[in-house]
């Protein structure tokens, strides 16, 4: 709390920074995925052969998600420390990371599903069963923790209007979607 205040510009360009660090490890990884006739076409980069050397590549991924988690974490922390009462709510950060992992978790088993349909090979049934398995405890986290952001929104005085539009009015379809 004491960093995101001692400068105004702080909270943005700490956003800002991760940000574009995620970035540009997420385009190292997909270089390093990609297959060497593809990566051959890319201009300037291409050809560098630190793209073979799988040590590197584990280390970047690694670092990577580092990173993610810093920029989910922080995207709740941003909102919590506003002047929104509806956002000032310590159950925020975690509610958001464990939906943004939520989300990847959704987004591996999809992708996960539709390469096994076209190859039709079944080496991809463990990775499945790994993100199916994660994602069971995942949903129960995120769902205690949208309980608790509820009860304490209600708790700190924020009755009516507010806490109904994002629990049960329009909002609350999108919310609890």
């Amino acid at each position: 709390h004491l960093l995101l205040n001692l400068n105004p510009e702080a909270p943005m360009s700490i956003g800002v920074w991760s940000l574009s660090i995620f970035g540009i490890l997420c385009l190292c990884h997909l270089i390093f995925w990609m297959p060497d006739p593809w990566r051959k076409i890319l201009p300037l980069i291409g050809g560098w052969s630190i793209w073979d050397k799988r040590k590197i590549h584990g280390y970047v991924a690694k670092f990577g998600m580092y990173v993610a988690i810093v920029v989910a974490v922080y995207t709740g922390v941003l909102l919590a420390v506003t002047s929104i009462p509806l956002w000032r709510n310590f159950f925020l950060p975690p509610l958001i990371f464990f939906s943004a992992l939520a989300c990847g978790l959704t987004g591996g088993v999809l992708a996960t599903m539709v390469l096994m349909r076209r190859i039709g090979d079944k080496t991809l049934f463990l990775p499945l069963r790994f993100l199916q398995s994660s994602l069971r405890p995942t949903l129960v986290i995120m769902l205690v923790l949208t309980g608790g952001f509820l009860i304490l929104t209600l708790a700190q005085g924020m009755t009516g209007a507010k806490t109904h539009l994002i629990s049960l009015g329009w909002m609350g379809f999108l919310w609890w979607g």
